[in-house]
């Protein structure tokens, strides 16, 4: 199965846990099962797909900073941002990827 780019974004990144944005993850006859997240500027960030993340990660977020690449796999509802303490506010550029045409 070939995976292509289906659509993109650019997300803030602040102090309130904040994930992808649904209008923008494209509508597919498959589906959007990839997203690759570029940490641009700012931050750190901490992120996680399973539970919100906090600042100071004590629920064990991973800490990325800017110029690194997350890559989300599967679900991508779940997924969810955050600055870490004291970070400046970061800027991520977001491209998804999936496995049908678009469906307008």
């Amino acid at each position: 199965m070939a995976l292509t780019q289906v659509g993109d974004e650019t997300i803030t990144v602040a102090a309130v846990a904040i994930g992808f944005t649904a209008a923008e993850i494209p509508p597919l006859r498959g589906r959007t099962i990839l997203a690759k997240v570029y940490v641009e500027s700012g931050g750190p960030i901490r992120w996680n797909s399973f539970t919100t993340p906090t600042q100071g990660g004590s629920e064990g977020s991973p800490l990325v900073y800017a110029d690194s690449i997350i890559e989300v796999v599967g679900s991508l509802s779940t997924f969810r941002m955050i600055k870490d303490t004291g970070a400046a506010d970061a800027t991520c550029r977001v491209a998804y990827f999936g496995s049908g045409p678009v469906t307008n």
